[in-house]
């Protein structure tokens, strides 16, 4: 028994608002706990980039702040590193090209010299979720160094 197609079309829009209320009913909570989890996370980087000014100086002269971003834009984690001491990073710009496993390393050594947070644990967590997290971070470090920065005198 169909009735016409007016209270068709009326039926079909009333389940489907039905839907709509219940996912965003489900989502709400979700939602809440995303902006919780997200005020946890820049409470700590507050607290991080704090301390890490305490201890090794101004930001974007002693440290940096290196942010990873999901694909819609968001921040899903940060990072903060330290000017590197000039012996280690000459060891990192000095590596010859013996193959990408020694360059490698060297990022590596680099960064574990200059990480000041988070922690490794959760470091190695945002190289999983990034891939592209060392090389990122080697090049804000190269940047602390003076690396890019140049200025050609007299002109």
């Amino acid at each position: 028994m169909s009735g016409s197609p007016a209270d068709e079309l009326k039926a079909l829009r009333a389940q489907r608002d039905a839907l709509k209320s219940k996912r965003e009913a489900r989502d709400v909570p979700a939602a809440a706990e995303t902006q919780i989890a997200e005020e946890r996370r820049l409470l700590a980087l507050e607290q991080a980039t704090f301390d890490a000014e305490s201890a090794h100086g101004e930001i974007n002269r002693k440290i940096a702040i290196v942010h990873f971003r999901r694909a819609d834009g968001s921040i899903a984690g940060s990072c903060i590193v330290k000017k590197p001491n000039h012996q280690i990073f000459r060891r990192f710009q000095m590596t010859d090209a013996e193959g990408a496993k020694a360059k490698t390393d060297q990022v590596d050594k680099l960064i574990a010299h200059c990480l000041v947070w988070p922690d490794v644990e959760t470091y190695e967590q945002l190289v999983e979720e990034f891939p592209a997290t060392p090389v990122k971070i080697a090049t804000v470090i190269s940047r602390l160094a003076g690396f890019g920065g140049e200025e050609v005198a007299g002109k």
